[in-house]
């Protein structure tokens, strides 16, 4: 027999085994697609299923094994109603066991999410690979098993701003990062800021800052590498607020020979701002004080809330006998100058912080026409009207202000019967008690009374 002429007739035959072995090869198959990412950041990426139409898939496995650098965060299943495993191997993979447990059959397409994170220190040049993988098919009678597989996962050129947390009142670093695998030669970006924030130094970077955007410029011919490549201060104003930073408008210089130019994605960072919670009482005695924490009641201070106006626009109050709640306005009274220092704490604006007449505030504000703020007139301590044609004044952070159905244009402390003894220790040489009319008055009486001290001070105090 001709050998040659028998390999020439059967060679079609032949060819079309092959053909269909390859095509049952590539019809049930597992495949993860090429991912990009940036350094220290997050990305997602699907492993698909192929599967020959009319072919019921009933389970899948693989291992998936990661190069340095990168780690599976999670992994999920995007059919619900099967089954998916994951188990860590000592070897450092993870392998993936989906199945069906109904009898569900698994459709081709995109079946589980990978969500891989890259380090900080990611340099790209990473890769992904499907090892050990074997696909159940039919009712489990037949199981296919399938070659590891391996794909590419670069680094995705980009600029980045860490999240900052900041002090009120104080400044800052925050590093802007590039994460690129080959050098670039330029970089030029605006730096979008929250309410209250401004850059004073930009490292070796140009700047500018107009409004709330700082435009940031950085050129090297030698090539500038992955890494924190501008590091700003950044300062807060006492009035700084939580807020989003954008880096955006970005443009990278790839090449300088041609010059090419990348522009990239927008980026966002938080901003948290911390304010001090002061506990302040003056000279004048009295103060408001509101705190996002619970407050023990300090040695010598007085806490009260206040409930109401009663006559003579006095207002009525009760006082608190250990611990001053969370986000509880109130009144403190205390012989003696206090200035403490309780906590940093996240700056926040929280909505309902009333109770009683009192509103708190835990960053400064105008005060509301026709509400009463603490002040100090010629000596006389008291809750004043605030008419906004006249003046607008603040509320300081971590205070509160009072509102009332009254028109008066003061509201007054009293003082209980049984303090009557020590305002009488007050009075000395020299000073003259009053009556609202004027007259004057030999000793304290029931209602109100005006205190006028040799130095021209007075102070109105109701005695009950």
């Amino acid at each position: 027999m001709n050998h040659r002429t028998t390999i020439v007739k059967w060679f079609p035959v032949l060819l079309l085994l092959l053909t269909v072995s390859a095509a049952d090869a590539l019809a049930q198959s597992l495949t993860v697609g090429n991912l990009s990412i940036k350094a220290g950041g997050i990305g997602t990426v699907d492993i698909v299923l192929a599967a020959e139409e009319g072919q019921a898939i009933y389970g899948v496995q693989t291992d998936i094994v990661l190069s340095d650098g990168l780690s599976l965060e999670n992994a999920s299943a995007y059919d619900e109603n099967l089954f998916l495993a994951k188990n860590k191997l000592n070897s450092g993979a993870v392998r993936l066991i989906e199945l069906s447990l109904s009898g569900q059959e698994i459709s081709a397409g995109a079946v589980i999410q990978l969500k891989i994170k890259a380090a900080d220190d990611f340099a790209g040049n990473g890769t992904i690979a499907l090892n050990n993988t074997k696909i159940t098919i039919g009712g489990g009678d037949s199981e296919m098993k399938q070659d590891n597989v391996s794909v590419p996962v670069s680094m995705l050129l980009s600029l980045t701003m860490n999240d900052l947390t900041i002090k009120a009142g104080e400044s800052a670093q925050a590093a802007i990062h590039l994460s690129t695998e080959s050098p670039v030669y330029g970089v030029q970006t605006d730096v979008q800021l929250s309410e209250g924030l401004t850059v004073t130094d930009a490292g070796d970077a140009q700047f500018y800052q107009v409004g709330n955007v700082v435009h940031i410029v950085l050129y090297n011919m030698d090539g500038i590498t992955t890494g924190d490549i501008i590091n700003l201060t950044i300062e807060a104003s006492a009035t700084a607020r939580n807020g989003v930073v954008k880096v955006k408008n970005t443009k990278v210089t790839t090449s300088l020979n041609p010059l090419k130019e990348e522009t990239l994605d927008d980026e966002t960072a938080t901003v948290t701002v911390l304010t001090k919670v002061m506990m302040i009482v003056t000279e004048a005695q009295w103060a408001t004080f509101i705190a996002p924490f619970d407050v023990p009641k300090p040695d010598g201070v007085a806490v009260y809330t206040v409930d109401g106006v009663g006559e003579d626009n006095v207002l009525t109050m009760t006082e608190l006998e250990t611990t001053i709640p969370a986000n509880t306005p109130v009144v403190l009274n205390s012989e003696s100058v206090i200035e403490a220092e309780l906590a940093d704490v996240v700056t926040t604006t929280a909505e309902n912080l009333t109770n009683g007449l009192l509103t708190g505030t835990y960053t400064e504000i105008a005060a509301p026409d026709g509400s009463y703020i603490l002040q100090n007139h010629d000596g006389s301590v008291a809750f004043y009207r605030v008419d906004t044609n006249e003046a607008t004044p603040k509320v300081p952070a971590y205070r509160a202000y009072l509102t009332a159905p009254s028109k008066a244009r003061a509201l007054y402390f009293g003082v209980e019967t049984t303090a009557v003894k020590a305002v009488e220790a007050l009075i000395s040489g020299g000073t003259e008690l009053y009556d609202l009319n004027g007259h004057r008055l030999p000793k304290l009486q029931k209602g109100m009374n005006i205190i006028r001290t040799p130095d021209g001070h007075t102070q109105k105090v109701m005695v009950k």
